[in-house]
């Protein structure tokens, strides 16, 4: 499988990763914000998966089109959750570009009294072009996701890439979506990001293997 970025720069990713697993397994206290990703190291990982068509092909025979554009980034993490900062409640493109102008700033996002609530998502953010690599998927049906009564909110996933953190109970879960377009059915677009603490989004689903992921490059 090609790697969305040249060697050296996705392992030193995957370092930084690491990093952060020590810090939850060895750290009861709460996270001081330098232990989270910075918004523009976030920036820097999105941006390089934009411009690109990634073709995941499934062991059923279907191949997956995904694309990552700038209004997805808003939702990937959160940032609509973070109700005390109104200009992060724009249309996901424009909030991609007050992201990248500077405007709102990482302290800004990290004083929000809603932060707690997307916390998890600044500090695995840098899994997302590993879980493009993913050697299952979940080929979802939210009809199974009923826990407590309470139904799932991911009525429009059609599938999970998804990842066990090392050394931890978490799983990250990246779901994708179906774009409503007749002309291109197996098109596909990153719904969502989050980290779940148990298996639940795994059980009673249908698991399919990736027999192979293409990156190409758009003009």
């Amino acid at each position: 499988m090609v790697s969305i970025y040249p060697y050296s720069d996705y392992r030193l990713r995957q370092k930084k990763c690491k990093l952060i697993y020590r810090v939850l397994r060895h750290s009861r206290s709460t996270f001081m914000f330098e232990e989270y990703m910075d918004i523009n190291e976030c920036l820097d990982i999105y941006n390089g998966l934009l411009n690109k068509r990634i073709v995941i092909h499934l062991e059923d025979e279907t191949v997956v089109n995904l694309h990552f554009t700038r209004n997805n980034i808003k939702h990937l993490l959160g940032l609509h959750k973070l109700l005390d900062i109104p200009m992060l409640q724009n249309d996901g493109r424009v909030v991609y570009n007050i992201l990248s102008n500077g405007i709102i700033t990482d302290k800004q996002i990290k004083k929000s009294k809603y932060f707690n609530n997307i916390s998890e998502r600044f500090l695995y953010f840098c899994l997302l072009p590993e879980l493009l690599h993913s050697e299952i998927i979940i080929d979802f049906d939210s009809s199974l996701c009923s826990f407590n009564n309470y139904e799932t909110k991911l009525k429009k996933t059609k599938y999970i890439l998804y990842k066990k953190i090392p050394d931890t109970y978490y799983v990250a879960h990246l779901c994708l979506s179906q774009n409503i377009n007749k002309n291109k059915p197996n098109s596909y677009y990153p719904e969502t990001f989050f980290i779940e603490h148990s298996n639940k989004y795994l059980s009673g689903q249908t698991l399919l293997k990736v027999t192979s992921v293409d990156i190409i490059e758009l003009i």
